[in-house]
């Protein structure tokens, strides 16, 4: 995906699914919209999203905890990249994953 594109384009596309537990695991992505009218108009967060995705993927052996859990709660159990790797992973990410045209608008 080169760009951020909306719900409904996606889904005209085929793009989209339903994501049903026994496809793989799913991870959630939120962001910050940058533009007024698109949330990332030049698709520069999308492209760290991948390249960070990638990264993890490809390079880490576990993905790290948030500071707050590796301070005050040190046993917990970290994610292992090669559980990540065992099934598909799929991508909810809040601006595409959602219907955001209302019925005759114009984008």
């Amino acid at each position: 995906m080169a760009e951020v594109e909306t719900h409904e384009a996606l889904k005209m596309r085929g793009l989209l699914l339903e994501f049903e537990d026994s496809m793989g695991d799913a991870i959630f992505v939120s962001h910050q919209w940058v533009g007024n009218m698109h949330p990332d108009p030049e698709s520069k967060q999308l492209r760290v999203l991948q390249d960070a995705l990638t990264r993890m993927l490809e390079k880490l052996e576990y993905i790290p905890l948030d500071v707050y859990t590796e301070t005050f709660l040190p046993r917990t159990p970290r994610l292992h990249v090669s559980e990540i790797r065992k099934a598909p992973l799929f991508i909810w990410y809040d601006y595409f994953s959602c219907p955001q045209l209302e019925s005759g608008s114009v984008w």
